[in-house]
């Protein structure tokens, strides 16, 4: 029997070049798991995350530890009154990193959302060189 190896690609290479899957067939599910993730990507991170309204204000953002937006204002009205300024400073870097966060997913949504509609899929502008391959 001919030798044979197979590829990254799931493509079998021998003699007879014969094929386990077709470089359409990978290619179509290489687009429809793509496609998939952008969906979902869109979806989480402009729907879901930005649904608790972190971003205008970091208090409602805090309910997924448990810390709902009326106890954030509480508890910061506190640490502004009694706090001292390692306190204060604690609470600053985390609304500014909560409202960071929201800011990236809102860059990562709309970046799943573009290529949803702008990219061609399977060619380099959709930032690979698969159909090339």
């Amino acid at each position: 029997p001919p030798a044979c190896s197979v590829s990254a690609l799931g493509r079998r290479s021998s003699d007879s070049s014969d094929s386990i899957l077709s470089h359409d067939s990978v290619m179509s599910l290489a687009r429809s798991i793509s496609t998939l993730a952008f969906v979902v990507s869109a979806v989480v991170h402009l729907g879901l995350v930005q649904s608790a309204g972190g971003l205008l204000d970091s208090c409602n953002a805090f309910g997924f530890v448990g810390v709902s937006a009326e106890e954030c204002h509480a508890i910061t009205t506190s640490v502004q009154r009694t706090g001292g300024q390692a306190e204060k400073d604690m609470l600053a870097l985390a609304f500014a990193a909560m409202r960071g966060e929201c800011c990236q997913f809102i860059g990562m949504g709309a970046g799943s959302v573009y290529a949803l509609l702008f990219l061609s899929k399977g060619t380099d502008e959709a930032g690979g060189q698969l159909a090339e391959r």
